[in-house]
């Protein structure tokens, strides 16, 4: 289906020059043609068929987490691969952040005007290349979004696709450290089974090769800093090589648990044993909002993400985080509106340690309703309403979110709780 979708572009393709292929922003061609396909599978696969598996979600899979995600710095590029190789962690990244980008326009274009935002963008591109024959460009992209869709989740569009990172398409030299976290549930457990890389980005873009030269870090060490936000204390603090790997993309490879009798963390390690690949447990001794550092020689990049015990109890929930407050005697409430504009709201709940835990009835057979999802938040007399357009969730439902970052984010204090 991807693929049909670039098909059906034949040589205009977003990311083109002169009606050949071009890398400058391929990012936004792949944003369009995966964002897309997923959403018609989804449509497809509410009626039997013989194709896809009856019952499965393709749209918005990957975005349980977005808001920890999409501020990484080394999303931003200019290709959303390299021609010679690169990081797949990274370039997956790009690839499924881009394709949760997508979801997030097309449902609320969909839920405030009943159509569909590729059938309308896809018009107004055609038509601009057919009147101009100039290259589509980064620019164009920007303008035909906030065309079509004045704001996204609250936010002038054009100032969000600019947050995103993703659509920046610039080139940034340089040495750079990328950290992936895998989320995975047994029966009983979480565990983060988590990949890091250290790298360089070249002058032409390439996260691998310049010329003749070619990434290789073998060796190099990474700091690895573990703090529980809620005290500031660092649980774990050491350094670690990047193993030696013949084409120089070693990463680190760790897993992050909170049982002690964990049964996930022994089976996995034996498997790296069995291809010779080195791995480290990390415990988490409390359940919240971690910050990791990550710290090289000529780099360094700081990350936060959710760990510990309330990422079992909460995989079927909305988790919401805030590491600039830690909302103690505040609370939080969630009102949820799906695709048809149904709304549902959601009784408040006290904030705790940075984080507030919601059990919502739109998440249910581990599936979580696609709509948009208004975040009312009340701590110190401050009230602010924040908006995330949510699809599926992780493998059980549940969404993660993190506010409070940045201020543009946050619409006019109003009421919303009562006196």
């Amino acid at each position: 289906m991807h693929e049909l979708v670039h098909a059906t572009r034949k040589q205009v393709l977003f990311a083109n020059k002169k009606f050949k292929f071009n890398e400058e922003t391929e990012v936004i061609e792949e944003f369009f043609a995966e964002g897309l396909s997923n959403m018609i599978k989804d449509e497809l696969n509410q009626t039997a068929n013989e194709y896809l598996q009856e019952g499965a979600v393709y749209g918005s899979t990957h975005g349980y987490n977005y808001d920890f995600r999409i501020a990484d710095p080394s999303l931003t590029t200019q290709n959303l691969q390299s021609s010679y190789g690169g990081i797949l962690t990274l370039e997956n990244a790009r690839y499924f952040l881009a394709s949760e980008a997508f979801h997030k326009i097309a449902i609320e274009y969909f839920i405030k005007t009943g159509k569909y935002f590729a059938k309308e963008f896809n018009r107004l591109y055609y038509d601009y290349v057919q009147q101009t024959l100039k290259d589509p460009s980064h620019e164009l992209f920007f303008s035909l979004c906030e065309k079509l869709v004045p704001t996204v989740e609250t936010i002038p569009t054009r100032q969000w696709l600019t947050n995103q990172r993703l659509f920046n398409a610039a080139i940034e030299p340089g040495e750079k450290l990328f950290l992936d976290v895998d989320d995975y549930y047994t029966g009983s457990e979480w565990i983060g089974i988590t990949k890091i890389n250290l790298y360089t980005t070249f002058k032409n873009g390439s996260d691998w090769a310049y010329g003749d030269k070619r990434y290789n870090m073998n060796g190099q060490s990474v700091k690895i800093e573990l703090v529980y936000v809620p005290t500031g204390k660092v649980e774990y603090s050491n350094s670690h090589r990047i193993p030696e790997y013949a084409n120089g993309f070693g990463s680190i490879k760790l897993y992050f648990y909170y049982k002690k009798d964990s049964t996930a963390v022994p089976y996995f390690q034996k498997q790296d044993e069995d291809f010779n690949i080195e791995s480290f447990p990390i415990l988490i001794n409390n359940s919240g909002l971690y910050a990791v550092r990550l710290t090289s020689s000529n780099a360094t990049r700081s990350y936060y993400r959710m760990m510990g015990p309330c990422m079992f109890e909460g995989k079927d929930k909305i988790i919401v985080a805030n590491p600039f407050n830690n909302g103690d005697n505040g609370k939080m409430m969630l009102i949820h509106y799906n695709r048809e504009g149904k709304k549902t709201t959601i009784s408040p709940e006290t904030t705790e340690d940075h984080y507030c835990t919601f059990a919502v009835p739109f998440i249910k057979d581990k599936n979580c309703e696609p709509g948009i999802l208004q975040i009312l938040t009340n701590s110190g007399g401050i009230r602010q309403n924040l908006q995330r357009n949510i699809g599926y969730g992780n493998p059980h439902g549940g969404h993660q979110f993190l506010i409070g970052g940045q201020a543009d984010s946050f619409l006019p204090a109003e009421p919303i709780f009562p006196a």
